[in-house]
């Protein structure tokens, strides 16, 4: 369902708001392969930037909340999240009180578990792009150990 035709809903119906949300969430359990690629894209979307042919390291935290929480709702609800317009789309679910009870009723366990995956893998970026020893192993060219 269209994010606009949900908050429809929710304004035509004053009073039944957690009814409603009730019934548009509909999954309970989310592939660990999907919910690792949605981390490492969140990663690379609030952690790195483009500017002029090159990958600046920033950190962008506000960015990330957002997109946890759009991601979340796609993985469990049947609303239709536009990554274009995430901001928008936000902003009218927290407009009607939608976000609170929505977030809510996700399967709590699936929460805790994204979260945990999306800090290990943020941690696992920082690790593998941003200390000394991943610098100094980008400049050199060591050989792999050979097999005997």
């Amino acid at each position: 369902m269209k994010i606009e035709s949900f908050v429809a809903e929710l304004k035509a119906n004053v009073g039944k708001e957690e009814e409603i949300c009730r019934k548009h969430v509909q999954k309970k359990y989310v592939s660990f392969i999907d919910k690792i690629f949605d981390c490492q894209r969140i990663v690379r979307a609030t952690m790195t930037y483009e500017e002029d042919g090159r990958r600046i390291f920033r950190q962008n935290t506000p960015a990330r909340f957002l997109q946890i929480t759009m991601v979340l709702l796609s993985h469990y609800t049947d609303l239709e999240i536009d990554e274009a317009n995430l901001v928008a789309q936000y902003d009218q679910l927290n407009e009607v009180g939608a976000l609170e009870p929505l977030n809510a009723m996700l399967p709590q366990n699936e929460v805790n578990e994204f979260t945990t995956l999306l800090t290990m893998t943020a941690e696992d970026y920082l690790a593998n792009n941003r200390t000394i020893v991943s610098y100094v192993d980008s400049l050199m060219k060591i050989p792999a150990p050979e097999q005997e």
